[in-house]
């Protein structure tokens, strides 16, 4: 495209992304973006991004987090997790030479596969992809409706133990039907329990993913504001765990570098 000018994301851009964002979704996630921004500032080989200018003005951008080992793949992908172009600019090409331009970068760190994920109805957007060379990815998307919960979850005040010691406490107050959370100490994740995890994980794969569940760690800890990742224990000793899954491994969309 003539006149089209390539370079990296700037700090200073997250205004107009905003802006941009806001035109085409109806809202500007400013949260979402401030915290994208500030991590891909503080740690810049952990990201792709792209800034297309047309005419002296920001026109589409593009973000991706380099990620490894998610779900015990190998290797490292680029995830595509935000890409858009002003309203106003499209049709003329701009997002096909975002994702050109982070392909150009990944091949210079030699990553070949960009993933991202779309849903199904959004017919356009798969039109977009599908266009630039993406294609279906042999990963399964799998979800689970949580909101009918088998019983209404009740903290008791009183607990009684039967003749080998062992606490019971059902929320319908049936004290010979124990729940998990009487024989596991369930909580939230802390930064401390990186440790507990890497050695599990490494127990169960016989890998060091240390760099990897360090980034895991920043990126649900820090640079998203939901919190439900867990982990599971006894006596003090973490023995397993749990997060919100990310777009790495649960994929509709994969693009391989030619």
């Amino acid at each position: 495209m003539s006149g089209l000018k390539l370079r990296s994301l700037l700090p200073e851009d997250l205004d107009r992304v905003a802006e941009i964002e806001s035109r085409i979704a109806g809202h500007p996630r400013m949260g979402f973006l401030e915290k994208r921004f500030a991590v891909a500032a503080s740690t810049p080989d952990g990201f792709v991004t792209c800034a297309a200018v047309d005419g002296g003005k920001l026109a589409g951008y593009g973000f991706a987090r380099l990620q490894e080992g998610e779900f015990g793949i190998r290797g490292v992908v680029a995830v595509l997790d935000v890409i858009g172009v002003d309203p106003d600019a499209q049709g003329k090409g701009i997002g096909k030479a975002v994702i050109a331009e982070m392909e150009r970068q990944m091949k210079k760190r030699n990553i070949g596969t960009l993933r991202t994920q779309i849903e199904w109805g959004n017919h356009g957007m798969i039109r977009f992809f599908s266009s630039a060379g993406f294609l279906l990815a042999p990963c399964q998307i799998i979800e689970r409706d949580t909101s009918p919960l088998p019983e209404e979850v009740a903290e008791v005040k009183t607990v009684k133990m039967d003749a080998k010691g062992q606490v019971h406490s059902s929320a319908g107050g049936n004290d010979y039907d124990m729940l998990a959370r009487d024989r596991v100490m369930v909580r939230s994740l802390k930064k401390e329990d990186l440790a507990a995890v890497v050695r599990i994980d490494g127990k169960l794969t016989g890998l060091d993913r240390s760099a990897y569940y360090a980034a895991k760690f920043r990126e649900m800890l820090i640079e998203s504001g939901i919190r439900v990742s867990l982990v599971a224990g006894d006596d003090g000793i973490v023995k397993g765990s749990s997060w919100r899954g990310s777009i790495s491994a649960n994929s509709a969309k994969s693009r391989k570098r030619r």
